[in-house]
């Protein structure tokens, strides 16, 4: 697969594992969540502003790819963008149940991460075939 696949669920997943180490150098286990809604808004955005970045690198290869990814990919982050718009708001207010805000996160971001694969995947026949084309060139 891609390194800026793997980059971005890493620099995604950091604040993820910074909140995991973190649960488990504390005396007080429960004085931090494990996995809080805005840990899994950091991942979803920074895949899918990446899916949306490569629409004219990799998914260019297909244009039918390109086009559709272009357009998950912002209706994600308008999706995340009010997630996280209505955590802001449930501090303030607590209007939302906090586990409600992250089940829809997670749902999100895993739809987030299929369709990432299922570009990849979609995609990867004509990357392929034009690396064969480059090397008969060369």
């Amino acid at each position: 697969m891609r390194k800026w696949f793997w980059a971005t669920v890493a620099v995604g997943v950091v604040p993820m594992l910074l909140r995991l180490i973190l649960c488990t150098l504390l005396l007080e286990r429960n004085s931090l969540q494990m996995l809080t809604i805005s840990d899994i808004i950091v991942w979803g955005l920074v895949l899918n502003i990446s899916i949306f970045n490569e629409r004219g690198g990799l998914f260019n290869y297909k244009p039918e790819i390109s086009a559709v990814s272009s357009t998950v990919s912002v209706i994600f982050i308008v999706i995340f963008s009010l997630l996280f718009i209505f955590e802001m708001i449930n501090e303030a207010h607590f209007i939302f149940k906090p586990t409600g805000l992250l089940l829809f996160g997670i749902i999100f971001a895993i739809a987030s991460l299929i369709t990432c694969l299922l570009y990849i995947d979609g995609s990867k026949p004509h990357q392929e075939r034009l690396n064969i084309n480059r090397e008969e060139v060369q």
